[in-house]
């Protein structure tokens, strides 16, 4: 509730370890690529960044919750590919996380399986935050042949209570060339 909010993330979220809301996210997934001619699809674990309770209450998520999520993202993949069948076009499946492997595992997300089973065909990593330099997520994609993504998220962090230029024009020339040196695609 507003008044007891979970010590971590927001009151208002779900819990990914419940079947219900797994189910419910997969039929607005199905639903849309039943009924409108997308490319593809977003799993966009950084706008949220809590997924279960347990992370909600300062744990990581366990083994048995991220082989859930893993499951799910097979479910949506199986899905996108009988769709994209069935309409003779592909249904492109991306995944936005933390820049960091191990934040994504604390979160419940294991992207490195998801890689080498091919669940996803490209990775947005990064956001309004950044964990590792640009190397680190390229190098990943690299490893699993799959494009990586920078995201570059306009900045709301704040430093002495002033904010960072990173919202400039030139801010994001700077940090697009960065992500682009650093082998983004």
């Amino acid at each position: 509730t507003p008044s007891n909010p979970p010590k971590f993330g927001s009151w208002t979220a779900v819990d990914f370890a419940e079947p219900e809301v797994r189910d419910f996210l997969f039929r607005i997934f199905e639903e849309i690529c039943q009924n409108f001619d997308v490319d593809g699809l977003e799993m966009d674990f950084f706008r949220h960044l809590v997924l279960f309770r347990t992370v909600a209450n300062g744990s990581p998520a366990s083994a048995e919750e991220r082989e859930m999520m893993t499951e799910w993202v097979r479910r949506v993949r199986a899905m996108t590919e009988v769709e994209g069948m069935r309409r003779g076009k592909p249904i492109l499946l991306t995944a936005r996380v933390p820049d960091s492997v191990g934040y994504c595992m604390g979160m419940g997300l294991d992207i490195e399986q998801w890689m080498t089973e091919g669940l996803i065909d490209f990775l947005v990593a990064g956001g309004d935050f950044q964990l590792n330099r640009w190397e680190y997520s390229t190098d990943l994609g690299k490893r699993y042949n799959i494009p990586v993504y920078a995201d570059l998220d306009p900045s709301v962090r704040y430093d002495l209570g002033r904010r960072f230029d990173r919202n400039s024009v030139e801010a994001y020339r700077g940090r697009a060339m960065e992500a682009w040196h650093a082998g983004a695609a």
